[in-house]
Parts: C-alpha cells; structure tokens; sequence
C-alpha cells in the first residue's frame, strides 16, 4: 500500500513540474487533432465509394481508431518511459535505482510524465464516444462500464508489451529497436479491422504482439457485431496473464543477472 501512496506522490511531482508549460499543452492538443483527424478524412475517403470495409462501416472503424488512440495517449502519459530502461542499462544509470530503498520498478514507471499525450486519450474518448452516438448505440451505464474495462485493458496490453521487450536490453543492451519495428503493425491496427488481413497477420496481433486486443476485440464486443461475448472475453483475459506473467519473468531474471554481472 506504502508503494502505491509513493507511486500517486511521485506522478503529482512529475505533474507540478508540467503545470507550467500549459500553453503547450494546448498547442499540443489542437495539434493532434488535426494529425487524427486527417487519418479519419483518409479514411472515410476510402470508404465513400464502397462503404463497407469487410461489414465494417464508416463509424464502427472511427469508433475502432479512436479506442485505439485513447489506450494510447494514456499509456504514453504514464508508461513509454519505460523503454528508457536500455538508456539506464547502457548508461550505467540504472544503478541509482537499485540503491534506493524503493522499487526499482516504481522508480522506472514513475520517473516521467508526458503531458501532452492526455490530448491523444482525450481526442480518442470524444472521438469514440461520438463515434459511438453516431451509431446510434445507448451510452448506458453497461456501455460505459464496458469501455472503461476496455481502456484500461488496452493500456495494460500497451504496458505488458513494452514492459516485457524493454527487458531484453538486460541480456542484449538493446530493445528500442524491436520496438520502433513494431510501429507499422500498431498503425494498421489502429487504422483497420485486423479481420481484412490474412491469418498470419491476426495470430501475431493477437498472440505474439498483441494489439488487436486494445481496440479490435474490444469493439467487437462494444459494438455487438459478436453472438458470443464471453469467449472474446476470456481470450483477452489469457493474453492479458500470459503476457504480464512474461514480463514479470523477464523482469526478474532481468535484475538478478545484472546484479550478478556487476553491470
């Protein structure tokens, strides 16, 4: 309990030292707007003459996009950081973590804050929401529930990810570039229903690198183009404890050899 209290403590010191920089904040969120809302121009130009894509219409993609870009934006606030893990290693620098009598991974989830990404996870619940009314879907209480589950899954989905790849750089000092490899897949993802590709592609958005189930999945379920809710339900749950499991692991392993080698 002592560990969340310093955890909420130390984002309130990352968020003070942001309070200042307001007038970016702002230029930053008109920004994205325009970058988001020029993908979804793109996209409803590709749809204005066959106005399907594979029995996904218009707004069901828009609503697909954008709980993908609110997973997102509220990962990157929080959690890219992360991946500053290689920097540590390879700098020498991760040694201050372990000398201080707190978590080390406390210490690493809780070093930054990235203000500007709220407009990302703000762009992307305005944005699914409307998407959402638009379809004309009741935004009852069940819903809601739903797409808050649904947010905070796809965050941890995001997190599970980096967390588990970061790890690597304590056996090969190197892991950002896995990461930035998996940048297109995240954007077709993001942009697309996985089911207009081929079965390759699905199983590793779906059980290697998991991102389908941040928003594909999801909206299956949220937007009731499913029968049969549970089984989508209880596939993103396994996902979810396999890959926070592995990570966990990697996290381990990961300390003890670099305490081991005296890095």
């Amino acid at each position: 309990m002592e560990s969340v209290q310093l955890y909420f403590d130390l984002i309130k010191a990352g968020l003070k030292r942001f309070a200042e920089y307001r007038s970016s904040f702002i230029a930053g969120f008109f920004g994205l707007i325009m970058i988001n809302g020029s993908s979804i121009l793109l996209i409803w130009v590709m749809l204005k003459n066959f106005h399907t894509l594979n029995e996904w219409t218009f707004w069901q993609i828009v609503f697909n996009y954008c709980l993908f870009l609110s997973c997102l934006g509220f990962h990157n606030t929080f959690f890219r950081h992360i991946s500053d893990l290689e920097n540590h290693i390879v700098n020498g620098t991760f040694d201050r973590f372990l000398l201080r009598p707190v978590s080390p991974l406390l210490q690493l989830a809780s070093e930054k804050i990235s203000i500007t990404d709220l407009c990302d996870f703000t762009t992307g619940m305005i944005g699914a929401l409307f998407a959402a009314k638009m379809l004309h879907i009741q935004i009852t209480v069940g819903f809601m529930f739903g797409f808050i589950v649904s947010i905070i899954n796809g965050v941890y989905v995001f997190t599970a990810i980096l967390f588990s790849v970061s790890c690597i750089s304590f056996w090969t000092m190197k892991s950002k570039s896995i990461l930035y490899s998996t940048n297109e897949i995240q954007e077709s993802v993001q942009h697309y229903p996985i089911s207009i590709f081929n079965k390759a592609f699905k199983f590793i958005v779906t059980v290697l690198l998991p991102y389908g189930l941040v928003n594909y999945y999801p909206s299956l379920i949220l937007l009731n183009k499913v029968n049969v809710h549970w089984v989508y339900v209880i596939m993103i749950a396994l996902v979810d404890i396999i890959y926070g499991a592995m990570g966990a692991f990697l996290w381990r392993r990961g300390l003890k050899r670099y305490n081991g080698s005296g890095s």
